[in-house]
């Protein structure tokens, strides 16, 4: 075997190991909690193709075409990064690209590995061990034990890892029980997978009253854009759903119909191109241990230990750290372990091709009740599975020299990638994570400076809020500033940096007593136009969002009501922004106009409480119609606005004298 087939091998294991570790359930990056594992995968990945190239143009050795299925591949990913171009908010459009490229240089990089089967075929057992480990973690939360360190609920990425290898595992189980001794045990671990994979995906599924979903918000976001949908990684915000319950719906919804069609038409082609599996004798088998696998393991074990480790807020505790280390020391017991035994057996036969396309195809059925499969904990395994199902069927020719262009072409393409990727996404993200983490480890020694503000005596306040001002800005807003610097189109983050500079206004109105008030209500007045511009930009970053205008709302709130300069303007602005929220989202007006409403009660004079309390009238009339918990008011706003109009009794009167 050529030790650059070797090489590749192992650095495959290690991404697709420690990409089972990392999982990740926010690939658009919405949350600022995210950390950025994922990235750094994606990183490495990219410098894995970077390297494969520049290796075979050192080596004069042709490369192997990504067959007919990755040219259909290739279409839809250029699609997606036009329906990305297209996105009215491409912050969490961009990362989605990447995931998908991602997903399809591991399927380039699969393909290199055709002209040595049985260098390829080691990846077989390395993807049945990473779905064992995965489901032996799951087992003592689906039995309810309390381990400490073990996985309390079962991994997003779980149902379809498990729809992608056990119809391998099955076969390779046979192929155990005809070669008789240690590798009979093969049928015992796919056994252990499937009883252990329902136990802990069966009961949460049957729990979930809403387990296939309501297809209509997917579908009225679909029918709005039917050419480029909402936006990759917009469609939370634009259905007002967390998910569509069904990856087909999803990408339908945010990359419109033509995905849709070309990737079931990817499918039909990878069908047809698997259809006629070579014969047996296409792998030899190989003497020896498989040491790149085995060291391409250790790689992602500890790679992904440290990713996740790293990801961690700094407040986390020791018992958490702890608790991590146990989980690392199963994992890697458990992943060795299964490896050994599948790895035992030789993989040969046409059954192990056709159950690779089965697989593959069992996961894109179950992507019909599910949307997992568009994670990258998902993406990454079911290329690599497609691409050994084609390097098993697809004839290739042997090596040979090529022209410098020929050879040379991929390997400044895979730089410009990683260099893109490095500049627009990994620096930026890695940046804003590291900057969220320290401003929000300081919050709680900040809210405990601030709380004496109101504390104190009179004469006190000017220099305790001046001392928590200073605070707030060193230890929060200045490292948010500075990660917006880099991270400029990022709508959450903008929005994180208005709400804690609008903290810095109400402290700037709390300092201005005694001399030099004049001068601190001054910059009070710019501070607060620094929010109500943050706000407006952040809206036009992320126009369709209804949280945008609902943290714009908010603020709006606050400086009407803290203060009365341009008062009138302000609760005219609010009432703009709420117009606009509840136009995305119907759900939030009875409590947005609740919020509204008690700024009017905070300050409303003898002549406008009649006003104010017919708002309150017509926002208990608007209570009292809803449907559904999300669009009633809570209980306990509901008493305060009967208690404005003078108890229940009254104003259960009212509303019916109304």
């Amino acid at each position: 075997m050529p030790i650059a087939d070797r090489l590749l091998a192992g650095a495959l294991t290690c991404v697709l190991v420690a990409r089972s570790v990392v999982g990740g359930t926010d690939p658009s990056r919405l949350s600022l909690a995210t950390g950025t594992a994922s990235l750094d995968l994606h990183l490495l990945t990219l410098s894995i193709l970077l390297i494969t190239a520049a290796a075979r143009g050192f080596l004069n050795r042709s490369a192997v075409g990504v067959g007919r299925t990755g040219v259909v591949l290739a279409v839809a990913l250029a699609w997606l990064v036009a329906a990305a171009w297209m996105a009215p908010y491409q912050h969490p459009a961009g990362f989605v690209v990447w995931d998908a490229l991602t997903a399809f240089v591991a399927f380039y990089l699969v393909r290199q590995l055709a002209r040595e089967p049985a260098v390829g075929d080691g990846l077989i057992p390395v993807l049945l061990a990473t779905a064992f480990t995965s489901t032996m973690l799951a087992l003592p939360g689906a039995v309810g034990w309390a381990v400490p360190g073990a996985i309390a609920q079962p991994p997003t990425y779980l149902f379809p890892l498990l729809l992608l290898t056990l119809p391998v595992g099955c076969v390779l189980g046979g192929y155990g029980l005809r070669a008789g001794g240690w590798n009979r045990l093969i049928v015992v671990a796919v056994l252990a997978m499937a009883v252990v994979g329902g136990m802990a995906l069966v009961p949460p599924f049957l729990a979930d009253a809403d387990r296939f979903g309501d297809p209509w918000p997917a579908m009225a976001v679909m029918q709005s854009n039917a050419l480029f949908g909402s936006g990759p990684g917009n469609f939370a915000a634009v259905a007002n759903e967390p998910s569509a319950h069904s990856a087909w719906l999803h990408l339908g919804a945010t990359c419109g119909v033509p995905m849709l069609a070309v990737l079931l038409a990817a499918l039909g082609v990878f069908a047809a191109e698997t259809r006629s599996p070579r014969e047996a004798e296409m792998s030899e088998p190989d003497a020896g241990v498989r040491w790149d696998l085995y060291a391409g393991g250790m790689a992602g074990l500890l790679l992904g230990f440290a990713l996740v480790m790293t990801d961690k807020p700094r407040s986390t505790g020791v018992q958490s750290l702890l608790d991590g280390g146990i989980v690392a020391i199963t994992r890697a017991l458990l992943w060795f372990a299964s490896l050994a035994l599948f790895e035992g057996v030789f993989v040969s036969g046409r059954g192990v091709t056709r159950s690779l396309v089965v697989g593959v195809v069992l996961v894109a059925a179950g992507a019909a009740f599910s949307d997992a499969a568009l994670l990258p904990a998902v993406m990454l395994p079911v290329s690599a599975v497609a691409a050994l199902a084609v390097n098993r069927s697809k004839p290739v020719p042997e090596a040979s020299a090529v022209g410098a262009v020929t050879r040379w072409w991929l390997a400044p393409t895979a730089l410009v990638l990683v260099l893109a990727f490095a500049l627009l996404s990994w620096f930026p993200a890695t940046n804003t994570a590291r900057a969220v983490h320290v401003a929000r480890a300081r919050v709680s020694d900040f809210r405990t400076e601030a709380d004496w503000v109101g504390k104190v005596l009179a004469k006190d306040r000017r220099a305790m809020a001046g001392r928590a001002e200073a605070m707030l800005v060193s230890g929060v807003i200045t490292p948010l500033t500075e990660a917006w610097r880099y991270d400029s189109g990022n709508a959450a983050l903008l929005a994180e940096w208005s709400r804690w500079v609008l903290v810095q206004w109400e402290l700037h109105l709390a300092a201005a007593t005694g001399p030099g008030a004049e001068r601190k209500l001054e910059q009070a007045a710019d501070i607060a136009k620094f929010v109500d511009g943050a706000n407006r930009r952040a809206i036009k970053f992320d126009p369709q969002n209804a949280e945008r205008y609902a943290d714009a709302f908010a603020s709006m709130v606050t400086l009407a009501r803290e203060s009365k300069a341009k008062r009138v303007e302000r609760l005219a602005r609010a009432e703009e922004l709420l117009t606009e929220a509840t136009r995305r989202d119907g759900a939030r007006e009875a409590r947005m106009r609740y919020e509204l409403l008690a700024a009017r009660f905070h300050f409303a004079d003898a002549a406008q409480q009649a006003e104010a309390s017919k708002g309150a009238i017509a926002l208990l009339k608007l209570d009292r119609a809803a449907v559904g918990e999300r669009y009633k008011l809570t209980e306990s706003q509901r008493r305060q606005v009967e208690a404005w109009l003078g108890g229940p009794e009254f104003a259960a009167g009212l509303l019916d004298d109304d």
